[in-house]
């Protein structure tokens, strides 16, 4: 499957610029599509957790011409997201939340191209390793009581 590369630098870069503004869109459409997943994000620091996915969007974007590179660090975020609670059935719904959410930033230069582009990239196997993990990792545990921030420091090496 091709990416068109071109499409997703530019759209993203559309965006860029408006981190904080994208960020609290992309949950504010997170959690109304999603009410159910609010929970996992109880005890977060939410202004933590979305420089958090700003950062790995920012990786996404400098990697796109070489996917490969980054394909073991996805695989890590999987597997972590399986332990915080996250479900193979909240991709499809992140994945809109961040397509509506830089389509409103970019406004009337957000085209149809942008939009499929992103779709298609979502469904693309080099990238579907950082999702690939919830299934082999099923026997992970659950997220543990204090909600995602407890779940997160729970994930991390000693020391």
């Amino acid at each position: 499957m091709d990416l068109d590369l071109h499409a997703l630098e530019t759209s993203f870069d559309l965006s860029a610029p408006h981190r904080e503004e994208l960020m609290d869109d992309v949950y504010a459409r997170l959690f109304e599509a999603a009410p159910t997943v609010r929970p996992l994000f109880d005890a977060t620091d939410m202004r933590r957790q979305k420089a958090m996915l700003v950062g790995v969007l920012m990786l996404l974007r400098k990697s796109l011409r070489d996917l490969g590179t980054i394909v073991p660090t996805l695989r890590k975020l999987g597997a972590r997201h399986v332990v915080y609670g996250a479900q193979a059935e909240h991709y499809p719904i992140v994945r809109d939340a961040l397509i509506g959410a830089m389509a409103a930033i970019a406004g009337p230069v957000w085209s149809c191209t942008y939009e499929s582009a992103w779709r298609k990239r979502s469904r693309s196997s080099p990238l579907r390793c950082s999702r690939a993990p919830a299934h082999r990792c099923s026997t992970l545990p659950r997220r543990p009581p204090g909600g995602l921030e407890a779940a997160r420091r729970a994930s991390l090496p000693p020391g």
